[in-house]
């Protein structure tokens, strides 16, 4: 029975709604051999979807830029190269009269985009950590302080070489604590790691990975999987969990530290992990550390703070320090000293570089570097059109096998005929389509949803069209012309997310319904590229059981759904001609920080992990299509092929009046 009563608008809302209904928290072991099974995999598991190791793994690579003395500590300005052209910015904090080898403590920031290490909270930290003994190595984060150059928010272009942007923070970290260890001044069996917020979430990936941090403090960042996913709001890509929610929580993650010392503050105040959700985190954290019978080393301390690194956490902080890696477990010792003061943000002492001479690294774009490494990937890639169309139905997740989706057709009124059809296998989903029926001398005018219209009952071919902005486009309603003038039967579809079916629960526009949606298909696994195309081919499946066209199902597209036209071009060869208005010329967004930020909404739904180093980029996809006809009306403009733009020209045919 058809639900009529399902709100089209409310569709992809209810797709991810039911995605997270049906996805059980992973288990919790129940014995320490059991979860030592169940660790080793979910290890492997971290290291791939978080894509933290890169195609080309090096050493760090140290460069000292200067030096600056203070009573009790001096500041190293460091830079240290993870990857070829990739800087990290860091300060390194040495406490004078060491006698030995001492503990050092890692300090990845939180988000504070324009001070990075240098914010007066983080700084705060580090003096005080210093004073009391400890080396401390605070880097910049990816986009922050003299790395804002990169970018940080919206920047998703990672997941599409099978990294991510928390995976890329914690290889940073690595390679961090290789500097921290092979410093004389360190004692590398005793290493910390602390974080707040944004680098709290750095300090349990990182710590659940390397077994180097001996002791480990997240402050404002014990919050579940399942809970940041499901934020109706823009979350930073750092605290998201790619492919993670269906096989593990954050429990599970946390107790890959286990049995080391671990430590988690937070704010009973904070705004953004309610105090509830941390105890929760706390107490299912708990069971791991008793399967080790060593329950009492994870400890929770909740202060009556806000969201932030304050005096009472960093105190709190100090003493769990000492403790583990000095032996002092004394209440005075842990107190922040009183004449501690944190140095003007754009100090000398603290920065690296200083304008005329910031390094070109620091200059460069994420999604600049990200099209450096997909041009390497790509050179090792087969791109036989088999297993490229077996690996794109990976990565979009699609199944194997479709079910046949349920219809309904309502005749308008002697032209026209609204269709719905019900695609998706997790739950009653529509695609609603408008048909009309023959009249040669009518003009044609496409009004709502999905079209179809035909000049002749018994046309051989039918055109299948698809445009991000809807069935009731200019471009949809001059290419319904197009077709009626060519004899063609003309459909036109709106996928999820699209045209009518545009969710504006979270804002009039649309936009950040759309973001909210693909961060959810992120972390569950079920990209928002692959529900549309598997609308798609649901609707190229039921366009040829309807009609049986002899000349096969065409497929026309404007703007950002020849995407989606292509991919499914590329898995359905009933498709036999494809033409394509305004295409992207990648699926990586542009380099330029304020082009990407025009197109950042459009772009969001094609950020599916691994689709370029697994699949390729636009080129690859479309010279898959041979023999099959493919034609490109024309590129968009603003967007950035990877390889030289003469790769198009096979397929770029100028047709007046079609943009």
């Amino acid at each position: 029975m058809l639900m009529n009563s399902v709100p089209a608008s409310r569709s992809l809302w209810d797709t991810y709604e039911r995605i997270a209904e049906g996805t059980p928290r992973p288990r919790t072991p129940m014995t320490r051999a059991e979860w030592e099974r169940q660790a080793a995999e979910l290890r492997k598991r971290l290291w791939r979807s978080l894509g933290v190791v890169p195609h080309a793994p090096q050493d760090p690579v140290a460069t000292l830029n200067g030096t600056s003395e203070f009573a009790s500590y001096t500041i190293e300005r460091l830079t240290i190269e993870t990857r070829p052209n990739f800087l990290v910015t860091a300060n390194l904090y040495v406490p004078k009269g060491l006698q030995a080898p001492a503990p050092a403590i890692l300090c990845p920031p939180g988000h504070n985009i324009d001070s990075g290490k240098a914010a007066p909270a983080y700084q705060s930290l580090y003096i005080g950590l210093a004073r009391k003994g400890f080396v401390v190595l605070a880097p910049d984060a990816i986009g922050h302080g003299e790395r804002q150059g990169l970018g940080h928010n919206g920047m998703g272009s990672p997941t599409l070489i099978g990294s991510s942007l928390i995976g890329m923070e914690v290889w940073d970290n690595l390679k961090c604590l290789d500097v921290l260890c092979a410093r004389s001044e360190v004692d590398a069996k005793r290493i910390g790691c602390i974080g707040n917020s944004g680098g709290g979430t750095q300090t349990i990936w990182t710590a659940a990975l390397d077994e180097r941090i001996a002791v480990a403090i997240p402050s404002d960042a014990t919050t579940s999987f399942a809970y940041n996913h499901a934020k109706e709001r823009d979350i930073c890509f750092c605290n998201l969990a790619p492919q993670i929610i269906p096989h593990a929580e954050i429990e599970h993650v946390l107790g890959l530290i286990a049995p080391r010392p671990l430590l988690l503050l937070g704010g009973d105040l904070d705004r953004v992990f309610p105090w509830d959700l941390q105890r929760e985190v706390y107490r299912r954290t708990r069971r791991f550390y008793a399967l080790y019978e060593q329950a009492e080393r994870v400890q929770q301390f909740i202060s009556r703070d806000p969201h932030s690194l304050t005096q009472a956490k960093r105190e709190a902080a100090y003493a769990f320090f000492l403790k583990h890696l000095q032996g002092v477990n004394e209440p005075e010792a842990a107190k922040e000293p009183v004449d501690l003061e944190p140095l003007p943000t754009d100090h000398p002492a603290l920065l690296c570089f200083s304008d005329p001479h910031v390094p070109p690294g620091l200059k460069r774009t994420l999604n600049a570097f990200v099209r450096e490494e997909a041009r390497i990937l790509l050179k090792g890639l087969t791109s036989e059109g088999t297993l490229t169309r077996q690996r794109l139905r990976d990565v979009l997740k699609l199944p194997s096998l479709r079910e046949r989706p349920q219809v309904q057709r309502t005749p308008i009124d002697e032209r026209l005929e609204s269709v719905t059809l019900w695609v998706d296998p997790d739950g009653p989903l529509s695609l609603t389509c408008i048909a009309r029926s023959p009249d040669s001398g009518a003009k044609p005018t496409v009004t709502t949803d999905l079209v179809q219209e035909s000049p002749r009952e018994t046309s051989p071919r039918v055109r299948i069209l698809i445009d991000r902005d809807g069935k009731d486009s200019a471009w949809c309603r001059d290419s319904v012309k197009h077709a009626l003038a060519e004899g063609v039967r003309a459909v036109c579809v709106d996928v999820r997310g699209w045209g009518e079916l545009t969710p504006r629960e979270l804002a009039d526009d649309g936009r950040l319904d759309e973001w909210v949606a693909m961060q959810k298909g992120i972390g569950y696994d079920r990209p928002l590229f692959g529900i549309r195309t598997l609308d798609l081919l649901a609707t190229i499946d039921w366009v040829k059981e309807t009609f049986a066209p002899a000349g096969g199902v065409e497929l026309f597209a404007h703007g950002f759904s020849t995407l989606v036209a292509l991919a499914a071009a590329v898995l359905s060869d009933d498709v036999t001609r494809l033409e394509l208005s305004k295409l992207p010329a990648s699926f990586i967004p542009p380099s330029d920080r304020s082009a990407h930020d025009a197109l950042r909404y459009e772009y969001a739904f094609a950020l599916v992990p691994g689709l370029i180093s697994h699949v390729g980029d636009v080129p690859q996809l479309l010279q898959t299509l041979a023999p099959r006809p493919c034609r490109i009306v024309s590129l968009m403009e603003g967007t950035e092929p990877l390889s030289e733009p003469d790769v198009f020209g096979p397929f770029l045919s100028h047709i007046p009046n079609r943009q």
